[in-house]
């Protein structure tokens, strides 16, 4: 599991805890360590929990979902967050490539280190082995220096600047469904909802007055009341697609903007409602870098500069 040291860490001055032991005779014991052999758990930013003696494959996944659900309730309970790798993206290193470690370093085997639950038979030890890269996009400079030289007084909202805020404050973040949902907001800032359409708003107030006339506790009629007077205006939605209309010569994911946006829309209700299962890690990164894109179509064309 990672570990945000730059904010948060540990207060454990030992490199490993052991949190379950086994009986004399035998059973599992279950470690809490540094990734690093021999150093401290306080200030590291990786930490593995360590589980052998179990007997079979499944019996392994039972335990390592239950001590799962065990660290997410104690991080919870001393207010930190950690990335347990659920949604991390594999490791890559191919069959020929474990083998050819397993020879350059003199040992039996070698297995990909998984950011997250890995189930794997204890003899022979493995040794593990990851690679990690990182993708960095060039920008056109020379169109930048060319717009701030020439570009005339930029009229700039509160609310567009909020926008560019969050999307900025998407490329500091790795993890894939926190950076799609960064940018979900940022589109979602931009976006004013408009009145419905007069029949449908005189519906909605019957509603009201229907609500407000009932034998309810006064409560729920506020609370009800408080929820219909929303439906007086779009959807987000509607606003939402409204709103990224104006890209009408640019497609994103193959899709319009429209079409794009509605399926980013229900994207976003998934992840944040705990739809289950969620969607992929793969295709929340592939909408996000798609929806990163879009973004910033949208900032630039809302932005007026003389």
């Amino acid at each position: 599991m990672n570990l945000p040291a730059h904010r948060s860490q540990i207060n454990i001055e030992s490199a490993q805890v052991l949190l379950k032991e086994p009986t004399a005779e035998g059973g599992v014991s279950v470690i809490l360590q540094s990734a690093i052999d021999g150093t401290e758990i306080r200030g590291a930013d990786r930490l593995l929990l360590k589980g052998e003696g179990y007997d079979s494959r499944q019996s392994a996944e039972e335990g390592a979902a239950a001590w799962r659900s065990r660290l997410i309730a104690g991080f919870a309970s001393i207010g930190m967050g950690v990335d347990l790798g659920t949604r991390a993206p594999g490791s890559g290193i191919t069959d020929f490539g474990k083998e050819h470690l397993a020879r350059q370093f003199g040992v039996e085997r070698v297995l990909n280190d998984e950011h997250g639950t890995m189930i794997y038979e204890c003899d022979p030890p493995p040794k593990f082995a990851s690679f990690s890269g990182q993708a960095i996009v060039g920008k056109p400079g020379p169109s930048l220096i060319d717009f701030l030289k020439t570009a005339g007084e930029c009229s700039v909202t509160s609310r567009q600047e909020a926008a560019f805020e969050l999307y900025g404050a998407s490329f500091f973040v790795d993890n894939a469904d926190a950076r799609f949902t960064l940018l979900m907001m940022a589109v979602e800032t931009l976006v004013e909802q408009k009145g419905r359409s007069e029949e449908a708003q005189t519906h909605v107030d019957q509603l009201i007055e229907l609500t407000r006339d009932s034998q309810l506790s006064p409560s729920e009629i506020k609370s009800m009341v408080s929820a219909l007077e929303w439906l007086l205006l779009e959807s987000i939605g509607q606003a939402g697609r409204r709103l990224v209309g104006v890209l009408t010569s640019k497609t994103y994911s193959g899709m319009s903007a429209s079409r794009f946006f509605t399926d980013c829309y229900e994207t976003r209700s998934a992840l944040v409602h705990g739809q289950t299962p969620r969607p992929s890690r793969s295709e929340v990164d592939q909408r996000a870098a798609s929806l990163e894109t879009l973004v910033g179509d949208l900032l630039a064309a809302s932005i007026e500069c003389q």
